[in-house]
Protein backbone atom coordinates (compact mmCIF):
# COMPACT_ATOMS: atom_id res chain seq x y z
CA UNK A 1 0.00 0.00 0.00
CA UNK A 2 1.42 3.55 -1.09
CA UNK A 3 0.74 6.89 -1.79
CA UNK A 4 -2.13 6.82 -4.59
CA UNK A 5 -1.49 8.72 -7.84
CA UNK A 6 -4.45 9.54 -9.95
CA UNK A 7 -5.12 10.70 -13.69
CA UNK A 8 -8.15 11.32 -15.96
CA UNK A 9 -9.07 12.17 -19.20
CA UNK A 10 -12.13 12.39 -21.92
CA UNK A 11 -12.23 11.64 -25.37
CA UNK A 12 -15.01 12.56 -28.26
CA UNK A 13 -15.59 9.44 -30.28
CA UNK A 14 -18.62 10.18 -31.82
CA UNK A 15 -19.09 8.72 -35.04
CA UNK A 16 -19.96 10.43 -38.47
CA UNK A 17 -23.90 10.89 -39.26
CA UNK A 18 -24.55 8.17 -41.54
CA UNK A 19 -22.81 5.49 -39.33
CA UNK A 20 -24.95 1.97 -39.17
CA UNK A 21 -26.03 2.31 -35.50
CA UNK A 22 -26.07 -0.56 -33.21
CA UNK A 23 -28.93 -1.97 -30.25
CA UNK A 24 -31.67 -3.07 -32.32
CA UNK A 25 -32.66 -4.69 -34.64
CA UNK A 26 -35.66 -3.20 -35.66
CA UNK A 27 -33.83 -0.65 -36.22
CA UNK A 28 -33.45 0.09 -39.92
CA UNK A 29 -31.67 3.88 -40.54
CA UNK A 30 -28.22 4.60 -39.59
CA UNK A 31 -27.45 7.68 -37.63
CA UNK A 32 -29.27 10.48 -39.01
CA UNK A 33 -27.90 12.94 -36.68
CA UNK A 34 -25.63 13.93 -32.92
CA UNK A 35 -28.17 14.62 -29.96
CA UNK A 36 -25.24 14.27 -27.42
CA UNK A 37 -21.54 13.27 -27.96
CA UNK A 38 -20.15 10.39 -27.32
CA UNK A 39 -17.03 9.69 -25.08
CA UNK A 40 -14.17 7.90 -23.77
CA UNK A 41 -13.64 8.59 -20.02
CA UNK A 42 -10.25 7.22 -18.62
CA UNK A 43 -8.81 6.62 -15.58
CA UNK A 44 -5.63 5.61 -14.36
CA UNK A 45 -4.42 4.85 -10.89
CA UNK A 46 -1.18 3.94 -9.78
CA UNK A 47 0.08 3.51 -5.93
CA UNK A 48 3.85 3.29 -6.57
CA UNK A 49 3.60 -0.33 -7.32
CA UNK A 50 1.49 -1.58 -9.70
CA UNK A 51 -0.31 0.91 -12.04
CA UNK A 52 -3.91 -0.18 -13.17
CA UNK A 53 -5.63 2.00 -16.16
CA UNK A 54 -9.89 2.18 -17.07
CA UNK A 55 -11.68 3.06 -19.62
CA UNK A 56 -15.53 3.60 -20.04
CA UNK A 57 -16.77 3.61 -24.07
CA UNK A 58 -19.99 5.24 -24.70
CA UNK A 59 -20.85 2.31 -27.34
CA UNK A 60 -22.78 -0.80 -26.79
CA UNK A 61 -20.49 -3.42 -27.00
CA UNK A 62 -16.45 -2.83 -27.43
CA UNK A 63 -15.00 -6.25 -29.39
CA UNK A 64 -12.48 -8.50 -28.54
CA UNK A 65 -10.04 -7.46 -30.94
CA UNK A 66 -10.54 -4.03 -30.08
CA UNK A 67 -9.76 -4.72 -26.54
CA UNK A 68 -6.38 -6.72 -27.29
CA UNK A 69 -5.59 -3.46 -29.56
CA UNK A 70 -5.88 -0.91 -27.01
CA UNK A 71 -4.28 -2.84 -24.74
CA UNK A 72 -1.01 -3.28 -26.61
CA UNK A 73 -0.76 -0.28 -27.96
CA UNK A 74 -1.30 1.32 -24.20
CA UNK A 75 1.13 -0.87 -23.13
CA UNK A 76 3.91 0.00 -25.37
CA UNK A 77 3.00 3.65 -24.59
CA UNK A 78 2.53 3.80 -20.96
CA UNK A 79 3.93 0.61 -19.57
CA UNK A 80 0.87 -0.48 -17.84
CA UNK A 81 0.75 -4.48 -18.29
CA UNK A 82 -2.62 -4.89 -20.41
CA UNK A 83 -3.35 -7.42 -17.90
CA UNK A 84 -3.94 -4.63 -15.85
CA UNK A 85 -6.06 -2.45 -18.18
CA UNK A 86 -9.89 -2.75 -18.00
CA UNK A 87 -11.98 -1.37 -21.27
CA UNK A 88 -16.01 -1.12 -20.18
CA UNK A 89 -18.75 -0.19 -22.98
CA UNK A 90 -21.70 1.68 -21.20
CA UNK A 91 -23.86 -0.50 -23.24
CA UNK A 92 -25.93 2.80 -25.22
CA UNK A 93 -28.19 1.19 -27.80
CA UNK A 94 -27.82 5.13 -29.75
CA UNK A 95 -24.17 4.14 -30.73
CA UNK A 96 -22.68 2.97 -33.62
CA UNK A 97 -22.92 -0.83 -34.61
CA UNK A 98 -20.62 -3.26 -33.48
CA UNK A 99 -21.73 -6.58 -33.44
CA UNK A 100 -23.75 -6.81 -36.72
CA UNK A 101 -26.57 -6.18 -36.25
CA UNK A 102 -27.27 -3.49 -38.77
CA UNK A 103 -24.05 -3.91 -40.51
CA UNK A 104 -21.19 -5.85 -40.52
CA UNK A 105 -17.96 -5.43 -38.27
CA UNK A 106 -16.02 -5.87 -41.37
CA UNK A 107 -18.07 -3.05 -43.36
CA UNK A 108 -16.82 0.00 -45.39
CA UNK A 109 -18.40 2.26 -42.50
CA UNK A 110 -17.83 0.18 -39.40
CA UNK A 111 -14.59 -0.97 -39.91
CA UNK A 112 -12.71 2.33 -40.33
CA UNK A 113 -14.66 3.70 -37.42
CA UNK A 114 -13.53 1.05 -35.05
CA UNK A 115 -9.80 1.20 -35.98
CA UNK A 116 -9.70 4.37 -35.23
CA UNK A 117 -11.77 3.90 -31.98
CA UNK A 118 -8.73 1.92 -31.60
CA UNK A 119 -6.38 4.46 -31.51
CA UNK A 120 -9.22 7.05 -29.66
CA UNK A 121 -9.01 4.67 -26.33
CA UNK A 122 -5.44 4.25 -26.47
CA UNK A 123 -4.92 7.80 -26.47
CA UNK A 124 -7.26 8.60 -24.01
CA UNK A 125 -5.50 6.26 -21.43
CA UNK A 126 -2.38 7.50 -22.62
CA UNK A 127 -3.96 11.00 -21.77
CA UNK A 128 -4.95 9.98 -18.12
CA UNK A 129 -1.52 8.34 -17.55
CA UNK A 130 0.44 11.84 -18.86
CA UNK A 131 -2.00 13.38 -15.95
CA UNK A 132 -1.43 11.45 -13.21
CA UNK A 133 -0.64 13.47 -9.73
CA UNK A 134 -1.00 12.53 -6.12
CA UNK A 135 -5.43 11.83 -4.98
CA UNK A 136 -7.19 10.42 -2.23
CA UNK A 137 -9.44 7.65 -2.64
CA UNK A 138 -12.22 6.74 -0.94
CA UNK A 139 -15.65 4.00 -1.53
CA UNK A 140 -19.15 5.00 -1.25
CA UNK A 141 -22.71 3.80 -2.12
CA UNK A 142 -26.52 5.24 -2.05
CA UNK A 143 -29.73 3.85 -3.72
CA UNK A 144 -31.44 4.06 -6.35
CA UNK A 145 -35.24 2.41 -8.20
CA UNK A 146 -34.44 3.12 -11.42
CA UNK A 147 -34.31 -0.16 -13.15
CA UNK A 148 -36.87 -2.86 -13.17
CA UNK A 149 -36.49 -6.71 -14.06
CA UNK A 150 -37.61 -6.87 -17.62
CA UNK A 151 -38.58 -10.61 -17.52
CA UNK A 152 -40.48 -10.98 -14.11
CA UNK A 153 -42.58 -7.74 -12.50
CA UNK A 154 -41.58 -8.78 -9.49
CA UNK A 155 -38.00 -9.84 -10.43
CA UNK A 156 -34.54 -9.39 -8.95
CA UNK A 157 -32.98 -5.75 -9.61
CA UNK A 158 -29.57 -3.89 -7.80
CA UNK A 159 -30.21 -0.77 -6.34
CA UNK A 160 -27.03 -0.09 -5.42
CA UNK A 161 -25.32 3.22 -6.62
CA UNK A 162 -21.37 2.18 -5.93
CA UNK A 163 -19.26 5.41 -6.25
CA UNK A 164 -15.57 5.63 -6.00
CA UNK A 165 -14.85 9.04 -5.29
CA UNK A 166 -11.24 10.78 -6.37
CA UNK A 167 -10.18 14.18 -4.22
CA UNK A 168 -6.16 15.97 -5.42
CA UNK A 169 -3.92 15.64 -2.48
CA UNK A 170 -5.37 19.37 -1.39
CA UNK A 171 -9.29 17.51 -0.86
CA UNK A 172 -10.75 18.55 -4.03
CA UNK A 173 -12.52 16.43 -6.13
CA UNK A 174 -11.27 15.48 -9.51
CA UNK A 175 -13.14 12.39 -10.48
CA UNK A 176 -15.39 9.50 -9.66
CA UNK A 177 -16.88 5.77 -10.91
CA UNK A 178 -20.28 5.36 -10.54
CA UNK A 179 -21.33 2.06 -11.14
CA UNK A 180 -25.42 0.90 -11.50
CA UNK A 181 -27.52 -1.61 -13.22
CA UNK A 182 -29.70 -1.34 -15.78
CA UNK A 183 -29.65 -1.10 -19.41
CA UNK A 184 -28.84 2.24 -21.34
CA UNK A 185 -32.22 1.66 -23.36
CA UNK A 186 -34.04 4.41 -22.27
CA UNK A 187 -34.09 5.43 -25.92
CA UNK A 188 -35.88 2.52 -28.15
CA UNK A 189 -34.99 1.91 -32.03
CA UNK A 190 -37.24 4.53 -33.14
CA UNK A 191 -34.81 6.90 -31.98
CA UNK A 192 -31.67 7.31 -34.66
CA UNK A 193 -29.53 10.17 -33.57
CA UNK A 194 -26.28 9.16 -31.33
CA UNK A 195 -26.71 9.68 -28.02
CA UNK A 196 -25.01 8.24 -24.67
CA UNK A 197 -28.53 7.42 -22.69
CA UNK A 198 -28.92 8.17 -19.38
CA UNK A 199 -25.14 7.24 -18.43
CA UNK A 200 -23.89 10.24 -20.76
CA UNK A 201 -26.90 12.53 -18.97
CA UNK A 202 -25.37 10.92 -15.60
CA UNK A 203 -21.75 11.93 -16.19
CA UNK A 204 -22.82 15.64 -17.66
CA UNK A 205 -24.55 15.84 -14.48
CA UNK A 206 -21.80 14.97 -12.11
CA UNK A 207 -19.01 17.37 -14.35
CA UNK A 208 -21.32 20.34 -14.22
CA UNK A 209 -22.01 19.95 -10.39
CA UNK A 210 -18.22 19.29 -9.28
CA UNK A 211 -17.11 22.13 -12.19
CA UNK A 212 -13.87 22.34 -14.16
CA UNK A 213 -11.60 19.44 -14.05
CA UNK A 214 -13.94 17.16 -12.48
CA UNK A 215 -14.39 13.58 -14.62
CA UNK A 216 -17.37 11.19 -14.26
CA UNK A 217 -16.98 7.72 -15.47
CA UNK A 218 -20.34 5.18 -15.59
CA UNK A 219 -20.03 1.57 -15.36
CA UNK A 220 -22.63 0.14 -16.38
CA UNK A 221 -23.22 -3.36 -14.24
CA UNK A 222 -25.13 -7.00 -14.31
CA UNK A 223 -27.67 -5.67 -15.83
CA UNK A 224 -29.07 -8.44 -18.36
CA UNK A 225 -32.40 -8.55 -17.29
CA UNK A 226 -33.10 -4.64 -16.07
CA UNK A 227 -34.68 -2.32 -18.03
CA UNK A 228 -35.09 1.59 -17.17
CA UNK A 229 -38.21 2.55 -15.40
CA UNK A 230 -39.37 4.49 -18.75
CA UNK A 231 -39.61 0.93 -20.30
CA UNK A 232 -42.96 -1.81 -20.64
CA UNK A 233 -41.70 -4.92 -20.62
CA UNK A 234 -38.80 -5.03 -23.67
CA UNK A 235 -40.48 -2.20 -25.34
CA UNK A 236 -38.40 1.37 -24.70
CA UNK A 237 -40.57 3.89 -25.47
CA UNK A 238 -38.39 6.48 -23.55
CA UNK A 239 -37.45 10.03 -25.31
CA UNK A 240 -34.81 12.85 -24.20
CA UNK A 241 -36.66 14.30 -21.85
CA UNK A 242 -36.41 10.48 -20.03
CA UNK A 243 -33.02 10.45 -20.53
CA UNK A 244 -32.90 13.94 -18.57
CA UNK A 245 -35.11 12.41 -15.69
CA UNK A 246 -33.08 9.02 -15.22
CA UNK A 247 -29.34 10.19 -15.37
CA UNK A 248 -30.27 13.19 -13.48
CA UNK A 249 -31.85 11.26 -10.28
CA UNK A 250 -28.78 9.00 -10.75
CA UNK A 251 -26.38 11.67 -10.49
CA UNK A 252 -28.34 13.08 -7.33
CA UNK A 253 -27.85 9.82 -5.89
CA UNK A 254 -24.48 9.69 -6.76
CA UNK A 255 -23.66 12.88 -5.82
CA UNK A 256 -25.23 12.28 -2.44
CA UNK A 257 -22.86 9.35 -1.59
CA UNK A 258 -20.18 11.44 -2.82
CA UNK A 259 -20.54 13.67 -0.28
CA UNK A 260 -20.85 11.53 2.33
CA UNK A 261 -17.72 9.17 1.53
CA UNK A 262 -14.82 10.08 3.06
CA UNK A 263 -11.19 9.53 1.56
CA UNK A 264 -7.64 8.76 2.23
CA UNK A 265 -4.36 9.13 0.49
CA UNK A 266 -2.76 5.48 1.28
CA UNK A 267 -4.57 3.04 -0.88
CA UNK A 268 -3.68 0.02 -2.72
CA UNK A 269 -3.71 -0.34 -6.65
CA UNK A 270 -3.59 -3.82 -8.02
CA UNK A 271 -5.00 -6.07 -10.73
CA UNK A 272 -5.97 -10.05 -12.09
CA UNK A 273 -7.52 -11.88 -14.58
CA UNK A 274 -8.31 -15.48 -15.15
CA UNK A 275 -9.88 -16.85 -18.40
CA UNK A 276 -12.71 -19.33 -19.12
CA UNK A 277 -13.06 -21.31 -21.76
CA UNK A 278 -16.29 -22.68 -21.64
CA UNK A 279 -18.12 -24.74 -24.46
CA UNK A 280 -20.59 -22.81 -26.44
CA UNK A 281 -23.96 -23.41 -27.71
CA UNK A 282 -25.23 -23.16 -31.42
CA UNK A 283 -28.26 -22.29 -32.87
CA UNK A 284 -30.92 -24.94 -33.89
CA UNK A 285 -31.12 -24.86 -37.78
CA UNK A 286 -34.84 -26.18 -37.06
CA UNK A 287 -35.44 -23.29 -34.92
CA UNK A 288 -33.92 -20.76 -36.86
CA UNK A 289 -35.93 -21.40 -39.80
CA UNK A 290 -38.87 -21.39 -37.77
CA UNK A 291 -38.34 -17.53 -36.97
CA UNK A 292 -37.53 -16.59 -40.64
CA UNK A 293 -40.88 -18.36 -41.65
CA UNK A 294 -42.76 -16.87 -38.12
CA UNK A 295 -41.51 -13.19 -39.50
CA UNK A 296 -42.29 -13.56 -43.18
CA UNK A 297 -45.69 -14.12 -42.06
CA UNK A 298 -45.71 -11.47 -39.90
CA UNK A 299 -44.69 -9.45 -42.79
CA UNK A 300 -46.96 -10.77 -44.74
CA UNK A 301 -49.99 -9.93 -42.55
CA UNK A 302 -48.91 -6.60 -42.09
CA UNK A 303 -49.10 -5.62 -45.94
CA UNK A 304 -52.42 -7.35 -46.48
CA UNK A 305 -53.39 -4.70 -43.62
CA UNK A 306 -51.37 -1.66 -45.29
CA UNK A 307 -49.13 -1.45 -42.61
CA UNK A 308 -47.20 2.32 -42.51
CA UNK A 309 -43.92 2.14 -44.47
CA UNK A 310 -41.82 2.83 -41.51
CA UNK A 311 -43.54 -0.42 -39.50
CA UNK A 312 -42.61 -2.89 -42.74
CA UNK A 313 -39.33 -1.74 -43.10
CA UNK A 314 -38.72 -2.32 -39.25
CA UNK A 315 -40.14 -5.78 -39.37
CA UNK A 316 -38.00 -6.38 -42.92
CA UNK A 317 -35.20 -5.47 -40.66
CA UNK A 318 -35.89 -7.32 -38.08
CA UNK A 319 -36.15 -10.83 -40.48
CA UNK A 320 -32.56 -9.78 -41.69
CA UNK A 321 -31.48 -10.88 -37.98
CA UNK A 322 -33.27 -13.67 -38.22
CA UNK A 323 -31.69 -14.78 -41.72
CA UNK A 324 -28.10 -14.61 -40.40
CA UNK A 325 -29.46 -16.27 -37.79
CA UNK A 326 -30.88 -19.15 -40.09
CA UNK A 327 -26.75 -18.84 -41.81
CA UNK A 328 -25.37 -19.23 -38.69
CA UNK A 329 -27.48 -22.37 -37.83
CA UNK A 330 -26.67 -24.18 -40.69
CA UNK A 331 -22.88 -23.24 -41.12
CA UNK A 332 -21.16 -26.52 -40.47
CA UNK A 333 -18.40 -26.66 -37.72
CA UNK A 334 -17.91 -23.29 -35.59
CA UNK A 335 -16.53 -22.46 -32.35
CA UNK A 336 -17.38 -24.95 -29.81
CA UNK A 337 -15.63 -23.38 -27.04
CA UNK A 338 -15.54 -19.31 -26.25
CA UNK A 339 -13.34 -17.50 -24.24
CA UNK A 340 -14.46 -15.28 -21.36
CA UNK A 341 -12.00 -13.06 -19.21
CA UNK A 342 -13.13 -11.98 -15.32
CA UNK A 343 -11.10 -9.26 -14.45
CA UNK A 344 -10.27 -7.43 -11.04
CA UNK A 345 -9.04 -4.19 -10.20
CA UNK A 346 -8.47 -2.85 -6.86
CA UNK A 347 -8.02 0.76 -6.36
CA UNK A 348 -8.19 1.75 -2.36
CA UNK A 349 -11.34 -0.19 -0.54
CA UNK A 350 -13.25 -0.55 -3.63
CA UNK A 351 -12.61 -4.00 -6.05
CA UNK A 352 -14.55 -3.68 -9.74
CA UNK A 353 -15.59 -7.48 -11.36
CA UNK A 354 -14.86 -6.87 -14.93
CA UNK A 355 -17.56 -9.29 -16.71
CA UNK A 356 -17.51 -9.67 -20.45
CA UNK A 357 -21.45 -9.57 -21.09
CA UNK A 358 -24.92 -8.93 -20.07
CA UNK A 359 -24.90 -11.08 -16.88
CA UNK A 360 -28.47 -11.18 -15.10
CA UNK A 361 -28.89 -9.08 -11.65
CA UNK A 362 -28.93 -12.25 -9.90
CA UNK A 363 -25.15 -13.01 -10.92
CA UNK A 364 -24.17 -9.86 -9.98
CA UNK A 365 -25.85 -9.82 -6.43
CA UNK A 366 -24.07 -13.36 -5.49
CA UNK A 367 -20.85 -11.73 -6.55
CA UNK A 368 -21.55 -9.04 -3.97
CA UNK A 369 -23.01 -11.52 -1.65
CA UNK A 370 -20.47 -13.88 -1.18
CA UNK A 371 -17.64 -11.34 -1.22
CA UNK A 372 -18.91 -10.85 2.25
CA UNK A 373 -17.77 -7.19 1.70
CA UNK A 374 -18.57 -4.04 1.07
CA UNK A 375 -17.22 -1.96 -2.09
CA UNK A 376 -17.39 -4.85 -4.78
CA UNK A 377 -18.55 -3.49 -8.62
CA UNK A 378 -19.91 -5.64 -11.01
CA UNK A 379 -18.75 -3.98 -13.89
CA UNK A 380 -20.59 -5.70 -17.15
CA UNK A 381 -19.60 -5.14 -20.91
CA UNK A 382 -15.80 -5.21 -20.22
CA UNK A 383 -13.06 -6.82 -22.07
CA UNK A 384 -15.38 -8.03 -24.79
CA UNK A 385 -18.45 -9.27 -25.51
CA UNK A 386 -20.22 -12.64 -25.01
CA UNK A 387 -23.66 -11.84 -24.83
CA UNK A 388 -26.23 -12.92 -22.12
CA UNK A 389 -25.27 -14.53 -19.01
CA UNK A 390 -28.32 -15.48 -17.61
CA UNK A 391 -28.66 -17.67 -14.30
CA UNK A 392 -29.13 -21.59 -14.99
CA UNK A 393 -33.18 -21.46 -13.75
CA UNK A 394 -33.44 -18.36 -17.04
CA UNK A 395 -32.53 -21.41 -19.74
CA UNK A 396 -35.64 -23.76 -18.54
CA UNK A 397 -37.64 -20.39 -18.31
CA UNK A 398 -37.13 -19.26 -21.81
CA UNK A 399 -37.06 -15.84 -23.26
CA UNK A 400 -35.57 -13.79 -25.14
CA UNK A 401 -31.95 -13.38 -23.24
CA UNK A 402 -31.32 -17.18 -23.79
CA UNK A 403 -32.40 -17.43 -27.50
CA UNK A 404 -29.32 -18.70 -28.82
CA UNK A 405 -27.95 -16.21 -31.62
CA UNK A 406 -24.66 -15.92 -33.86
CA UNK A 407 -23.61 -13.10 -30.85
CA UNK A 408 -25.44 -15.25 -27.89
CA UNK A 409 -23.94 -18.52 -27.29
CA UNK A 410 -23.36 -18.64 -23.46
CA UNK A 411 -23.75 -22.10 -21.78
CA UNK A 412 -25.82 -22.29 -18.77
CA UNK A 413 -23.06 -22.95 -16.33
CA UNK A 414 -21.33 -19.73 -17.37
CA UNK A 415 -22.83 -17.74 -14.54
CA UNK A 416 -22.06 -19.49 -11.55
CA UNK A 417 -18.50 -20.27 -12.58
CA UNK A 418 -18.33 -16.70 -13.33
CA UNK A 419 -19.73 -16.13 -10.03
CA UNK A 420 -16.82 -18.45 -8.67
CA UNK A 421 -13.79 -17.07 -10.25
CA UNK A 422 -14.84 -13.85 -9.09
CA UNK A 423 -14.58 -14.98 -5.62
CA UNK A 424 -11.12 -16.33 -6.18
CA UNK A 425 -10.14 -13.01 -7.59
CA UNK A 426 -11.44 -10.98 -5.32
CA UNK A 427 -9.66 -13.02 -2.25
CA UNK A 428 -6.75 -12.50 -4.10
CA UNK A 429 -6.80 -9.18 -4.17
CA UNK A 430 -7.64 -8.70 -0.95
CA UNK A 431 -4.76 -11.18 0.50
CA UNK A 432 -2.34 -9.76 2.96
Amino acid sequence: MGRLRVGFSRVDITPPVGTPMGGFAARYLPAQGVHDPLYARALVASDGEQTVGLIAVDILSLPARVVEAVRKMTAASTGIPSSNIMLAATHTHSGPETIGLNAPPASRTVAPYLRLLERDLAGALYMAWRRMSEAQVGFGSGMASLGVNRRKADGVVDPEVGVIRFDSSEGRPVGALVNYACHAVVLGPSNVEFSADYPGQACSVLDEAKGSGFTGLFLNGASGDINPISSRGYACPGGFSDVERIGSILAWEALKALEETETSQEAQVSAASEVLRLASRKPSPLEAESQVQMQRRRIAELKAKDAEQSQLLAELAILRYFCKNLEEAQRPGGEETQAMEVQAMRIGDAVLIGIPGEAFAEIGLRIKADAGRRGILVVGYANGFVGYIPTEPAFQEGGYEVMTTWWNKVNPQAGRLITETAQKLISRLWAP
